[in-house]
């Protein structure tokens, strides 16, 4: 049986496990491959970018290997220039 695959996009690290981790948490446990890709890291929201990148990408792999998800792409767009 070929295995089957999620990508999943958001705007920012805590938006999938918000707003469907339950969801994609119940397909990874049924041995889905689920891939985030992530745009941006939200540092507009610390005065120190370095700091809040590096605690975001943290706390995406975190939620990551709680969730099962089996992969984090992180594009790192600026925040300002999301518009969706």
């Amino acid at each position: 049986m070929k295995k089957k695959n999620i990508l999943c996009f958001v705007g920012h690290s805590d938006d999938a496990a918000l707003g469907i981790g339950g969801t994609l948490a119940e397909y990874a446990r049924k041995n889905y491959n689920i891939v985030e890709v992530i745009f941006s890291y939200g540092e507009l929201s610390h005065l120190r970018k370095i700091v809040i990148i590096k605690k975001r990408v943290n706390e995406a792999k975190k939620a990551a290997k709680i969730l099962g998800y089996k992969k984090i792409i992180f594009f790192g767009y600026p925040p300002s220039s999301l518009w969706f």
